[in-house]
């Protein structure tokens, strides 16, 4: 194993993850790209973000007594991850014709409250006590 791999826990590698389908999505607003391509692209970006906040919120073992931070930290990904789910159903719905647009706004606005929170809980939790 290469030095330095074996310290990480699922939380770290589901950031990693994470940030791939940030690049992902991001490629799809910026690339030249046709419009069923931005709509692939972005769908790609979605699944791959619920992927990453899967795998960081349940790869770890649950606390027993959880802190107001940790409680936080875990809605906020729910949220986060439900957003990918409905910016998803979204991309799909828009490739098979329909109306996804409404879907994808509602992803994205989840996404946005989960990010808030993680951005006012991340100091430790101690922010607000």
């Amino acid at each position: 194993m290469a030095e330095g791999f074996g310290t990480y826990g699922p939380d770290k590698y589901g950031s990693y993850i994470i940030t791939i389908g940030s690049l992902t999505a991001l490629y799809a607003d910026i690339g030249n790209l046709t419009d069923e391509e931005v709509i692939r692209t972005a769908l790609s970006g979605a699944l791959i973000e619920g992927l990453g906040t899967s795998y960081a919120l349940f790869g770890v073992e649950p606390p027993e007594d959880p802190t107001a931070f940790e409680i936080y930290t875990i809605y906020s990904a729910l949220l986060q991850l439900f957003g990918n789910g409905f910016e998803a159903f979204g991309g799909i719905t828009e490739l098979q014709g329909g109306n996804g647009e409404p879907l994808y706004e509602i992803g994205t606005i989840l996404q946005a409250i989960g990010a808030i929170l993680t951005g006012l809980f991340y100091e430790g939790g101690n922010r607000f006590n």
